[in-house]
This record gives structure tokens, C-alpha cells and sequence, in this order.
């Protein structure tokens, strides 16, 4: 839900995506070069998945943010991460990334995994942040620019 804040002014809420957002987080997904390039369908095929968390940060009924995360046999990984250019550098992805981890904690994630282009100098950060570090490389994993993966973990919270 959003809530006004003492200047009248709407603040931002994380919440769970639906199927109707599904066109929104589509038009983020390709506004952001370093999200993962998804197509309506893979959305909409995630958001059903029963092991997928998809969480939105929403200000003004515009979703602004997105992130989606799997679940398998207490092993995560995060799949997707996008923040509007315009709300970047206001802590949308921490807030994203945060409610992730803490959804996974309460189901007794024991490590979680990602990949980012090594040049995501901000993500990486991000990450690290969070507690993870670098255990591997994916050689020319991304394409348009061709570029290596980091492969991130952190330990689940249990």
C-alpha cells in the first residue's frame, strides 16, 4: 500500500507483482540495458511459478522497481533486478533486494546466488553490501555488449 507522508507527498511501497503489472515491469525490464532482456510471456511465466518472489516498489501506482528471486531445495538466486532511470540513487533497489533476502530467511535459504556484468560496477556494490562475494566468472554470459558474468553468493540468514 502506499501512505502520504506529513507533506501530503505519496511515498514508496514494496509489494508483490501481479499479472496485471506484467506490461509495466516489461517496459522497465527494457528502459534498464543491465536487467535481463524478458519478454511479457517470461514474466507472466514467473509470476506463476510457485517458487518465484516477485516484489515491486511502487510510488504513485507507477512501479518503479522489480525484483525476482527463485527458491529451490533452500538455494536462491536472484534473476532479475530493475529500478526506472529516474528513481535511481534513492535506495529502491537495497529496499527491493532486502525484502527478497528477508522472505527467503523465513524459508530457511541457505546460500544465495546471482550473476551481473562485471562492468555493474553500482550493482556489484549493491551486492556487497548485502554480504556477497565473487565465486565465479561466466565467460561471455551476456550479449549487445558481449561481457563476462560475475557469479555472486552470500550465505542465507537461517
Amino acid at each position: 500500500m502506499l501512505a502520504e507522508n506529513e507533506s501530503g507527498r505519496a511515498t514508496r511501497a514494496i509489494r508483490r507483482l501481479n499479472d496485471a503489472d506484467v506490461p509495466a515491469v516489461w517496459q522497465l525490464f527494457q528502459a534498464a540495458p543491465e536487467a535481463a532482456d524478458w519478454s511479457e510471456i517470461s514474466i507472466r511465466n514467473s509470476l506463476r511459478d510457485s517458487q518465484t518472489i516477485a516484489l515491486a516498489s511502487a510510488c504513485d501506482q507507477e512501479i518503479v522497481g522489480c525484483i525476482f528471486g527463485t527458491n529451490i531445495a533452500g538455494e536462491a538466486e536472484i534473476l532479475n533486478l530493475a529500478v526506472k532511470t529516474s528513481h535511481r540513487r534513492q535506495g529502491i533497489a537495497s529496499q527491493l533486494v532486502r525484502g527478497l533476502l528477508d522472505e527467503w530467511a523465513t524459508q530457511g535459504v541457505e546460500r544465495v546466488f546471482l550473476e551481473v556484468r562485471e562492468s555493474n560496477a553500482g550493482a556489484i556494490g549493491l551486492y556487497e553490501g548485502f554480504g556477497f562475494r565473487q565465486t565465479g566468472r561466466r565467460k561471455r554470459y551476456y550479449a549487445a555488449p558481449e561481457e563476462d558474468a560475475l557469479v555472486l553468493e552470500r550465505p542465507g540468514q537461517k
